[in-house]
């Protein structure tokens, strides 16, 4: 940590095996989020909430130390612009008493740049640069600043936003069903 710059990040890489490089002008480190970990905490959510008891948790996670690492292969950037009108909607949900305080990260109420990552294994990640960027300043675990927005049990082939960021179009990997029936389109729009 000692050499990571305190620039503001310029540049952004993410690599196969799911690491999330935030780079300054000068190609300096400024943060990473791996993005295993980000999946690996949405899974453990999920298992919280569906697990009967310490046994099924603890087989749980000595399952994902060994599973590999996913193919990552995609990384694009979305700019999220909050209206005004979401602006004071927001204030007056969060003026009651804060018991309506948001947990975790809702993409539809944090404006800013968006990094959005998806692998073969199905898994597709959203970055928040702004919120990454905070908690890398104050210390905090920077895959918090990030949000595995869904999962695909059969992976990812391909996909990519469309030119004016509203659409992310998605090639699913066909099933063993699929092929049997003979279905040949796995296109997903999310």
């Amino acid at each position: 940590d000692d050499c990571r710059s305190n620039l503001p990040p310029a540049n952004f890489v993410v690599t196969s095996d799911g690491i999330f490089y935030a780079l300054d002008s000068n190609d300096r480190l400024v943060w990473l989020v791996d993005l295993e970990k980000v999946v690996m905490a949405a899974n453990e959510d999920d298992d919280d909430e569906e697990a009967e008891g310490p046994e099924v948790t603890a087989v749980q996670e000595q399952a994902s130390e060994i599973l590999p690492r996913s193919k990552w292969f995609y990384a694009s950037s979305f700019l999220y612009e909050s209206s005004p009108e979401d602006d004071l909607l927001d204030n007056e949900a969060n003026s009651a008493d804060g018991m309506n305080a948001d947990m975790g990260m809702d993409l539809n109420n944090q404006g800013g740049l968006h990094v959005t990552c998806l692998s073969h294994a199905g898994h597709i990640v959203s970055v928040s640069i702004d919120a990454t960027n905070s908690l890398a300043k104050n210390g905090g675990i920077v895959e918090d600043g990030s949000e595995c927005i869904g999962s695909f049990e059969n992976g990812l082939e391909s996909g990519g936003w469309s030119p004016d960021g509203e659409v992310l179009a998605l090639v699913t990997f066909a099933s063993e069903a699929d092929d049997e029936a003979g279905a040949g389109d796995n296109l997903a729009k999310f």
